[in-house]
């Protein structure tokens, strides 16, 4: 699988952003958000990480992270 094909079939089952947004410009935001966060999770697997997506996710948004 190419990284095209695994970013898109990660994006379809952990997508941040909702189908219907009023403002156009949300859904472009939470969409690069999106491939953002995707991005860094096969960085992260590459380098040897071990965790799923979703907890790769959580474990990023957690606020104990930020609050050191």
């Amino acid at each position: 699988m190419g990284g095209v094909d695994l970013t898109d079939n990660i994006h379809h089952f952990y997508a941040m952003s909702r189908t219907h947004l009023k403002k156009y410009y949300r859904k472009i935001f939470l969409h690069f958000l999106d491939i953002t966060v995707i991005n860094s999770y096969i960085l992260y697997k590459k380098l040897g990480g071990r965790k799923s997506c979703l907890n790769f996710v959580i474990d990023l948004t957690d606020r104990k992270i930020w609050k050191r």
